[in-house]
């Protein structure tokens, strides 16, 4: 599917990069992350999805759905949104 189909009724704050991306899968864990998939990083009570942004793109990541922008900036098509949770339940 189309990134941009994927995420045509989330409410969006910025995009980094190109949403002409196929993406073949939808991940929280980055330990379960394939080529092809949008990781979602958000924060919860023992640990923040953020702190593993990179080890999602090295495991193949091709798009990150962030609350908070990576610093430094990956490689990959990134979205900010207020919540990463919502977004993934749209």
């Amino acid at each position: 599917m189309r990134l941009a189909e994927l995420i045509k009724n989330v409410a969006v704050k910025e995009v980094h990069g190109p949403l002409a991306v196929e993406v073949t899968g939808l991940r929280y864990d980055s330990r379960r992350v394939t080529a092809g998939d949008v990781f979602f990083a958000w924060r919860g009570q023992t640990s923040d999805g953020h702190r593993f942004l990179a080890a999602a793109v090295e495991e193949g990541a091709q798009v990150l759905v962030v609350e908070e922008l990576p610093s430094p900036p990956l490689p990959v098509t990134v979205i900010r949104v207020d919540s990463s949770r919502h977004a993934m339940a749209m």
